[in-house]
């Protein structure tokens, strides 16, 4: 029912625009294909129901052109993962407003850390904010639990 209602709202927005399809993939891997009318769309928005809307924070996923490699992150809610290219790393942490808190992995570094986290004995800490509207990031990070303190800038 959603879907016919989210089909019928572009129909009525965009009744006389340019046709397009617009392709949406669950989980499980079926595929809805809605008609689209309109080739003025500005943006489309999905929330949780129950959700009102709101978002927990900054969009951090997408691709990146970082200090460590290309990163490439996705995002539920307020929590993140991903990967760059740095030693097949790999990125998982929380936002809270414009700020990215979490943990980067590789399959080796130049310190090994006493704890396995992400399945790697290679980890630490980074810290994340997001400047110029979401579209770049200056950040920091360091090695095992000790507080971030290198630099890990990025673009989208």
């Amino acid at each position: 029912m959603k879907l016919f209602a989210l089909s019928s709202l572009f129909l009525l927005l965009f009744p006389l625009a340019a046709q397009a399809d617009m392709v949406v993939t669950t989980k499980s891997g079926r595929q809805y294909t809605i008609p689209v009318n309109g080739d003025d769309v500005q943006s489309i928005r999905f929330t949780d129901s129950g959700s009102n809307g709101q978002q927990s924070g900054s969009s951090w996923r997408g691709r990146w052109k970082t200090s460590e490699g290309n990163m490439n992150l996705r995002q539920n809610g307020n929590v993140v993962s991903g990967t760059y290219t740095q030693d097949k790393g790999r990125i998982s942490g929380q936002v809270s407003g414009n700020t990215l808190n979490g943990i980067w992995a590789e399959n080796s570094s130049a310190r090994k850390c006493k704890v396995k986290k992400l399945n790697t004995f290679y980890w630490g800490r980074i810290s994340f904010t997001q400047q110029a509207g979401g579209q770049k990031f200056i950040g920091k990070w360091g090695y095992c639990n000790e507080k971030p303190d290198a630099n890990w800038t990025g673009t989208r």
